[in-house]
């Protein structure tokens, strides 16, 4: 089976991106041929395990309405044209003439990795209060100011067209295949008005061997953060929540983002900034032994997480989570067993849950050990590609049984 896939962005930057460069080596592994079009390559190309693949750029990618679409449209066109694939797997596509010609052609399979497409900001939250929203898209929205959002990379204003993005989300809701990873992704479309039935939970997995439960050994338990460090992931809230805890503790903080100062600056006038290490973004080796070595870890997210991979990372290391119950994480985070759920921003809980843990050697064990076989047991690498390839197979064949009834020869009325 030939596969094409779509993304805006090609190279090293986040979690999607490291997971589309895992779909062509493991879909390249099984015997498939990938080629691969994007919006823009990421500053740190990371190449992939398997062969070089046909790459092409498509101008307009991102933009709904653009000066360039004419041009992306002519790209498109020639890459469906010479490539011919089976079946494309699409991410974030968002400009209407594109969206248009790729549901055109058939075998379409798109997937959402975060909730750009229900919410025009993509965070699913109120831009001055920080609340989650569950509200439907709608004139509401340019009420708590979604009608601007800054750019992920140069960080300038970008104006939302609201009516162009409606129009956007209905031509979403004609396509019959969507692929989500959380019952939360699942429900923020049903309720936008996406049919059931056209929606898919294939739920994400982990790379990452597992690990023996090393913490026994640390001189102080170490609490540790992983992820973005802008002003919906919480890190602010966990620096509050630590200044409550009275257990010993260091706090490992991983990974960069235009809200680190913020934070820093904040973990002083708390009084905690001697327990509390800025990290800085790391490769994910360094990753890894930081899990290994933590005692267990914190996912304070204020905006509804699509998923939370970092948290079937922790698993995997045999970890306890404390998290925010917010979006897909209670997917993998069972109250009680594995870890604990805190109501979104109560960081005196938050701060509670922290602290027993760090009291109760046993109990954290216990929750890393129950963690580690939830994860082996729900969230495999094989299970998650089999269920992929059996859609895309289910898309190929339904797009060459609908070009098969097209030109077939309609039978002679001999009555």
């Amino acid at each position: 089976m030939k596969i094409l896939l779509m993304t805006s962005l090609w190279g090293r930057h986040g979690g999607k991106e490291q997971y589309l460069q895992t779909c062509v080596d493991e879909f390249t592994r099984l015997g498939h041929e990938c080629c691969l079009a994007y919006g823009r390559l990421s500053p740190q190309p990371e190449p992939t395990r398997s062969p070089s693949i046909r790459q092409y750029a498509i101008s307009a990618y991102s933009e709904i309405a653009s000066t360039e679409e004419a041009l992306g449209v002519e790209q498109l066109t020639r890459i469906l044209r010479d490539e011919k694939p089976d079946v494309i797997f699409m991410c974030d596509v968002k400009n209407l003439r594109l969206l248009t010609l790729l549901k055109s052609f058939g075998a379409l399979v798109t997937m959402s990795h975060d909730n750009w497409l229900t919410c025009m900001r993509g965070t699913t939250t109120t831009y001055f209060r920080r609340s989650i929203c569950t509200n439907t898209f709608g004139y509401r929205c340019l009420l708590h100011g979604c009608f601007f959002r800054k750019h992920p990379v140069n960080r300038e204003i970008i104006y939302n067209p609201f009516f162009r993005h409606r129009a956007m989300l209905e031509l979403y809701k004609t396509i019959d295949i969507h692929l989500v990873a959380s019952n939360y992704m699942k429900r923020r479309l049903v309720q936008h008005g996406f049919s059931t039935h056209h929606i898919k939970v294939i739920s994400f997995f982990t790379e990452l061997q597992p690990t023996e439960n090393i913490t026994a050994i640390a001189p102080v338990p170490t609490v540790t953060f992983v992820g973005r460090i802008d002003r919906y992931k919480g890190v602010d809230f966990l620096m509050r929540a630590l200044a409550k805890v009275n257990a010993p503790l260091r706090c490992c903080v991983i990974g960069d983002g235009d809200y680190l100062p913020y934070c820093k600056d904040l973990s002083q006038k708390l009084g905690i900034a001697d327990r509390v290490d800025f990290v800085g973004w790391l490769s994910r080796d360094k990753v890894t032994g930081h899990l290994a070595n933590s005692y267990l870890i914190v996912v304070p997210s204020i905006w509804p997480e699509p998923f939370g991979l970092v948290g079937l990372e922790a698993m995997t290391c045999s970890k306890p989570v404390v998290a925010f119950d917010t979006g897909g994480i209670s997917d993998w985070l069972q109250d009680g067993v594995n870890g604990y759920l805190v109501p979104v921003k109560n960081t005196d809980l938050l701060a509670q849950r922290i602290d027993a843990l760090l009291r109760d050697q046993k109990q954290a064990d216990k929750m890393g050990a129950e963690g580690s076989r939830i994860v082996k047991a729900s969230f495999g690498k094989e299970q998650h590609f089999r269920n992929l390839l059996s859609t895309f197979e289910f898309a190929a064949d339904r797009r060459r049984l609908e070009a098969v009834n097209a030109t077939a020869v309609p039978a002679i009325n001999t009555a």
